[in-house]
């Protein structure tokens, strides 16, 4: 007991997190970074934040800010190939994850696709698609966990082979390694 109080102690006096994730954009002008906008404590819950820096004048500007990071929290950021859009992973569940977007311009943001983002394709024929990996389930009983590609306004186009087994994510650098494909 004596343990778990301390502990709990030394958590909620923690400094807050700051520039997590850090994502600079293909032109290399920004850098987009989680940043904790109101640490949680035992009877509020925290916010995070997606902050955009010039990295010519180092100007700052909030982007989107998110729902309680008990709610959700922001990881795995990753720019588009145009720099418009900066793309991030979420737990939407117990099990599974979510792909989002945030407009760099406006601020707007949309669900993109219900899996954890692994990437955007930076070359071949699929360049600036977007890798994610959702939760699935298979009609025998058990789980998996495939990489599909995502075009970027949402639509699944297709699963990676052989990421379909339990470990499936293994299978995805040598199949980019033989396409001859880069991701960010």
């Amino acid at each position: 007991m004596r343990i778990a109080i301390f502990l709990t102690a030394v958590l909620l006096a923690a400094p807050a997190l700051a520039d997590r994730n850090p994502a600079t954009s293909p032109d290399g002008r920004w850098r987009a970074e989680v940043r904790t906008e109101r640490r949680a404590t035992m009877t509020t819950p925290g916010v995070n934040a997606i902050w955009l820096i010039d990295t010519h004048s180092g100007k700052r500007r909030k982007l989107y800010i998110g729902p309680t990071y008990f709610e959700r929290d922001f990881w795995e950021l990753r720019w588009s190939l145009d720099n418009r859009f900066v793309y991030y992973s979420t737990q939407e569940s117990e099990t599974s994850g979510g792909t989002h977007k945030v407009d760099a311009r406006t601020g707007a943001e949309q669900t993109l696709y219900p899996g954890w983002l692994i990437g955007v394709l930076r070359n071949g024929p699929y360049r600036g698609y977007v890798l994610a990996q959702p939760h699935r389930y298979w009609v025998e009983g058990g789980s998996y966990n495939p990489v599909v590609v995502v075009r970027p306004d949402g639509r699944e186009m297709f699963t990676v082979p052989g990421t379909k087994q339990v470990e499936g994510a293994q299978a995805l650098p040598r199949w980019l390694r033989k396409k001859g494909w880069k991701t960010s």
